[in-house]
């Protein structure tokens, strides 16, 4: 699949969410829509992390989480 080539591309591991951990996938899928990675197109694993580090950055001083005051 498109999939499993990427990730072998990459070098990546790919993992599923445990059995039992409904919010597992909702965490990811979280991830890829504030992130805007689902439309991003990334050509690199560098590119992925990048945008990654980006979004963190983005989350932890413009959108706090609300327990941070």
């Amino acid at each position: 699949s498109d999939c499993a080539a990427l990730v072998a591309n990459w070098g990546l591991v790919h993992i599923f969410a445990p059995v039992g951990w409904p919010t597992g996938n909702a965490v990811a899928e979280r991830v890829i829509r504030t992130g805007g990675l689902l439309a991003a197109r990334l050509d690199s694993a560098e590119e992925l992390r990048e945008a990654l580090l980006a979004w963190q950055h983005r989350q932890n001083t413009q959108r706090p989480h609300q327990a941070l005051g």
